[in-house]
């Protein structure tokens, strides 16, 4: 069962399952790399500019223990879906601008603002990493790379860790850590991109009439 509060399920969305994360390299750290870290940038930027739609099956394990299994479909740009296996019916799903949470259990809908997300980061029309989008660290081990961003402007909603493969450079894992500290670990597995997906997983209900904040 998922029973973690909106704000923590949002940020859940984009997590890694795997050892716990190695220390990565300060962003000061990683200017002073130079070159390396530059061009891993770049090619975090290009892969990421370069999905057009994703289908992934994901593990979900969260700092309690509690487990879930579920599917992911992304369509960039803005559109997200994250359905849950029973027994769970949750859903969580983003038309572009909002990232609405439906528990088709308890009948509760609650919204947030895609852009006040991690996950909004990489939905977004144009990926441009070191600007709005900080990087706090690059780092290379055991033939993956792993990249730390936050945003710039509201650093404290929290981080998400993107892990990729080297050969082939493929994104695989990530790891999200929430404002209140809690992480939350996703495996992707039988990736798939390139597919047609078809646009109403992304329907969602309408905004509530004041905006700006989940319930």
């Amino acid at each position: 069962m998922l029973r973690a509060p909106l704000a923590r399920l949002v940020l859940a969305v984009l997590i890694l399952l795997a050892a716990p994360t190695p220390p990565v390299i300060p962003r000061a750290r990683a200017s002073a790399a130079g070159a390396d870290a530059a061009e891993t940038i770049a090619r975090v930027e290009r892969y990421l500019n370069g999905i057009t739609t994703l289908r992934a099956d994901f593990i979900q394990v969260a700092d309690d223990g509690a487990a879930a299994k579920g599917v992911l479909y992304i369509a960039r740009p803005g559109r997200l879906r994250v359905q849950y296996a029973p027994p769970s019916k949750v859903v969580m799903v983003s038309n572009g601008a909002w990232l609405t949470y439906i528990d088709g259990a308890g009948g509760q809908v609650s919204q947030l603002p895609l852009d006040r997300t991690p996950a909004g980061i990489l939905v977004a029309k144009d990926i441009r990493l070191g600007d709005a989008i900080q990087v706090d660290g690059v780092e290379h081990a055991a033939q993956v790379t792993r990249v730390t961003l936050r945003r710039a402007e509201s650093p404290d909603e929290g981080s998400i860790t993107l892990t990729f493969t080297d050969q082939p450079f493929e994104l695989r894992q990530w790891t999200v850590i929430d404002p209140q500290g809690f992480r939350t670990r996703i495996t992707l597995y039988n990736l798939r991109k390139g597919l047609v997906i078809d646009p109403k997983l992304f329907d969602a209900p309408p905004p509530p009439p004041e905006s700006g904040s989940g319930r």
